[in-house]
């Protein structure tokens, strides 16, 4: 099993989405179906067909965001933001894994407080979608992994040249959406992250 969890962005991917998704899925990765771009309806359309195109993998995947998408479709993996959890949290039953994108201790406690079982801390290093904010630093994934016994998954700034700083440093996973989304030949770019 790969180290990464890749998130996707269709304005960044350098070929079909459908086909890249399933390319990293037959390596290991896990994929956040992160789709900002798309209405919930075009988001529905969209997960149901990544979902039967990587007919096997579904475990590997999470639906983005889009709560009531996920419930229809019956998937069991989501990633919120953690607003849309606070909101949702008396329907996370639904759910098996569910990921939260947090950026303080405060957030990760509150994450946890509603339902969350997994925590995506970010950003941990310098990154361009995040330009005018100061990084957290791995001493954030330390702090969260000291202090909740929950997966930790790391974000921003993440790639084959730190990612193992991050996992020393306590995360379980290490997320890339633009190197992700970007990359050519997912084989070859999900082995750079073993």
């Amino acid at each position: 099993m790969s180290n990464l969890v890749v998130i996707t962005n269709l304005e960044q991917s350098s070929k079909d989405l459908k086909e890249k998704i399933y390319n990293f899925c037959l390596c290991g990765c896990v994929v956040a179906l992160r789709l900002k771009e798309l209405s919930e309806d075009e988001y529905m359309k969209f997960a149901n067909e990544i979902l039967k195109h990587c007919k096997g993998y579904e475990k590997q995947i999470f639906l983005h965001n889009f709560i009531n998408v996920a419930l229809k479709l019956k998937h069991k993996n989501i990633w919120l933001p953690l607003d849309v959890l606070e909101k949702n949290r008396d329907i996370l039953i639904n759910f098996n894994k569910i990921v939260v994108s947090v950026h303080n201790i405060n957030e990760c406690q509150k994450a946890l407080n509603f339902g969350a079982n997994i925590l995506c801390v970010s950003h941990i290093f310098e990154t361009n979608c995040k330009k005018d904010l100061t990084p957290k630093g791995l001493k954030f994934i330390k702090e969260a992994k000291e202090k909740f016994n929950v997966p930790i998954y790391a974000l921003g700034g993440i790639n084959q040249s730190n990612f193992k700083e991050c996992l020393n440093a306590g995360a379980n996973m290490v997320c890339s959406m633009s190197g992700a989304m970007k990359s050519k030949n997912e084989k070859e770019f999900a082995s750079k992250f073993i």
